[in-house]
């Protein structure tokens, strides 16, 4: 599937997606061990739009298009001519849950789930109570804390 979306960001500990790419399939072939850096994000604080959440977190990913992660549709309602953010905060899974909902994902089909929670909105900050590294589409940045502001029009876009 191609990749709709301008840019994600995706926050597992120090875990990268090369990192998350290279031990899901080990988990699949039951060779899995847990990765050092997949750590649970504790004391993690999501705001949306002043609208804010706080606790155990896996994961948290921002994005303005459905796809990353090599074809994964991680938030299937996301439009990217929206004007708004998607925000898929992930609960504290166990191996079982992600052995689970993991193959859903390439199809969309993973949500709702009891640990997850989709906001959307057009200003998203990120914090954590030690500063985790973002990837931001394929790159590393910089660490939390981070802002994230949706600018309308910002950009100017010709199709054929």
């Amino acid at each position: 599937e191609p990749d709709d979306g301008l840019f994600d960001v995706l926050l597992i500990g120090d875990l990268t997606k090369r990192d998350l790419m290279v031990t899901l399939p080990k988990i699949f072939r039951g060779k899995h061990l847990p990765h050092p850096k997949a750590e649970v994000l504790r004391g993690a604080r999501v705001t949306v739009d002043g609208g804010a959440r706080e606790g155990r977190m896996h994961d948290v990913v921002v994005a303005v298009g459905r796809y990353f992660g090599g074809g994964m549709m991680i938030l299937p309602e996301a439009e990217p001519d929206d004007g708004l953010f998607d925000v898929l905060l992930i609960g504290d899974l166990t191996k079982r849950d992600l052995l689970q909902t993991l193959p859903k994902t390439y199809r969309g089909k993973h949500l709702p789930h009891p640990k997850a929670e989709v906001l959307r909105g057009a200003v998203v900050t990120v914090d954590a109570d030690e500063p985790l590294p973002i990837e931001l589409d394929g790159e590393q940045p910089g660490t939390t804390p981070a802002s994230f502001e949706i600018v309308p029009r910002a950009l100017r876009v010709r199709v054929p």
